[in-house]
């Protein structure tokens, strides 16, 4: 024997209602009033009806120490490496001891030079690097901006000067020519 009871036999039961009872809401009653749609903008592209169903905003919030501490545990395994994997090349190439100031000198110089291009990696993608090149990159635009403009002031100084020029002569030539 089956325990699931059909739809039709909880209706005959009592247990469910028929659903043929539905009535619509009223507009402005229930719903909200209709309104007109927004007119259509002709010069975009891309028309978007409706607003986004869900959106999202993420929010990180970190500080330069949080940062130091993320750069050090970054490099500090690959800059050791660096640097032994060099006092190991000087020891098999130029027969350096492994414990001397030549071959701490090699392990420093490795190191150094391996945190110094992971630092200025990492401080071009941090969001002070980012923000850095985008000014640089505004700054230009206005700097050329402002070039082309004083291109144009120069150009238009120098045809001013051009017909000042031309205009004193036609008037001396009038001058000289009407005595």
């Amino acid at each position: 024997m089956s325990n699931k009871v059909s739809y039709e036999e909880q209706i005959e039961m009592g247990l469910v209602r028929p659903k043929d009872n539905f009535i619509p809401a009223i507009r402005g009653d229930v719903l909200p009033p209709s309104r007109p749609l927004a007119p259509v903008d002709t010069n975009s592209i891309i028309q978007f009806d409706s607003q986004p169903g869900a959106t999202s905003h993420i929010e990180v919030k970190t500080s330069f120490l949080d940062r130091a501490k993320g750069f050090t545990l970054m490099t500090s395994q690959l800059s050791l490496l660096y640097g032994a994997a060099f006092v190991v090349i000087g020891r098999v190439v130029a027969d350096i001891p492994i414990f001397s100031i030549w071959g701490l000198l090699m392990f420093l110089i490795a190191y150094s030079v391996t945190w110094g291009i992971a630092y200025m990696q990492t401080l071009h993608f941090s969001p002070e690097g980012i923000q850095a090149r985008e000014s640089d990159k505004k700054l230009s635009i206005i700097e050329m901006d402002v070039r082309k403009r004083w291109e144009m002031l120069e150009r238009d100084q120098a045809e001013s000067i051009k017909e000042r020029r031309e205009d004193r002569l036609e008037a001396r030539t009038r001058r000289l020519g009407g005595r």
